[in-house]
């Protein structure tokens, strides 16, 4: 059957390339937007992202990651005498305009970390780089998608960041901020740089003792005992974080949109041009009825069609998609197509070749056999 449909396929080179343009394009479209949709959302966590086994402490007026209120630096010695915590890791963040030896000027944010921990810093790194020197004068460690922007700066490369001199110790991967180009260095610097107050922090990072007490009881615990803070489980703010981006902004109605009318426009390019295909073959389909061709055979040649379609117009489609990967990186924005984006996308071109082709199913099926004789 999968012959057959191929030789039909071959027969109008014309119209099957143009049933797999709208198919390409329309998979490349969705797969671009959805590509970059899920890559902003992981940008909407903020500094929260990959920080989601912590407790987060922050002002009771802190909404989202990425938009932190300061808080008092009293509140640390509170929380670390409470019963269930068994460690606190005090964060810093403050905004800075950085200087480039290309005489660029791009703001950056940047997060103060309190070693040897650093919790909330960075855990994956390009090759040869780490936090190992941080502590060092000056160090910074910049991440990956704010080296392009930055001049295409190296490691041991000096700038200025609020005409401070500092150097990149390290490049790290997957912090890309939203909107933002994050630079990691210690607690007592990211004050100094940013002319942070010495009485304050921005959040605390909160270890349970998981040995005796539930991450839960812990955060209750502390919401009932300090006022002017609240404690929320890491992958419940890093949620909310999303969530208020999103709320406040047309972002997912735009990609939406788009998404739509990608999908939109990939039925009718394929069921319009298959539709037409079927009609300037109508006499084929009625020989193959007048010989004895039944309506089931009709179905299952049309369908193999439009999986030949679906595979060979996915395979073009999700080689572009990566192309364009390919071609983003770099920038302020990592592009991951999870297992789930891909599913999504195959089942898209499956529905898009497969419901095309009811356009000139329906008219071959209604078609008996003694009509071919009448053309």
């Amino acid at each position: 059957m999968i012959k057959i449909a191929w030789q039909f396929m071959k027969y109008d080179l014309s119209k099957t390339t143009g049933i797999l343009f709208g198919i390409i394009i329309s998979v490349f479209l969705v797969g671009q937007n959805l590509g970059i949709f899920m890559a902003l959302l992981n940008n909407m966590k903020g500094i929260a992202r990959e920080n989601e086994n912590f407790i987060w402490v922050v002002s009771d007026k802190t909404q989202a990651a990425t938009q932190l209120r300061n808080i008092d630096i009293r509140i640390g010695r509170e929380l670390s005498s409470l019963e269930g915590v068994k460690k606190v890791h005090p964060l810093v963040v403050a905004g800075g305009t950085g200087k480039y030896g290309d005489g660029t000027q791009l703001g950056v944010l940047m997060i103060g970390l309190q070693g040897p921990d650093y919790a909330g810093g960075p855990i994956r790194f390009k090759p040869g780089s780490s936090m190992d020197g941080i502590a060092n004068e000056g160090a910074l460690v910049v991440d990956n998608s704010g080296v392009a922007a930055m001049g295409n700066i190296k490691i041991g490369d000096y700038f200025q960041i609020n005409n401070q001199r500092v150097y990149v110790s390290g490049i790290c991967k997957g912090k890309a901020g939203f909107g933002t180009y994050s630079v990691f260095t210690t607690l007592e610097r990211a004050r100094a740089l940013g002319n942070f107050p010495l009485t304050d922090v921005s959040a605390y990072l909160v270890e349970a003792e998981l040995s005796k007490y539930t991450k839960q009881q812990v955060i209750d615990h502390i919401n009932k005992t300090i006022p002017g803070v609240r404690a929320v489980d890491g992958y419940k703010f890093a949620d909310e974080s999303v969530g208020v981006i999103l709320k406040t902004s047309n972002i997912a109605i735009s990609f939406g949109t788009i998404i739509i009318f990608a999908v939109i426009s990939g039925f009718a390019i394929v069921g319009l041009t298959l539709f037409s295909m079927v009609k300037d073959r109508i006499k084929d389909y009625g020989t193959i009825k007048a010989i004895g061709g039944s309506n089931s055979f009709i179905r299952r040649l049309i369908i193999s069609q439009a999986l030949l379609y679906a595979a060979v117009g996915f395979t073009i489609a999700f080689g572009l998609l990566q192309l364009f990967k390919m071609g983003i990186s770099g920038k302020n924005i990592e592009i991951i197509f999870s297992a789930q984006v891909i599913s999504l996308l195959v089942a898209i071109t499956l529905v898009i070749s497969l419901i095309g082709s009811l356009f000139g199913l329906r008219k071959i099926i209604k078609l008996e056999p003694v009509q071919i004789f009448r053309m």
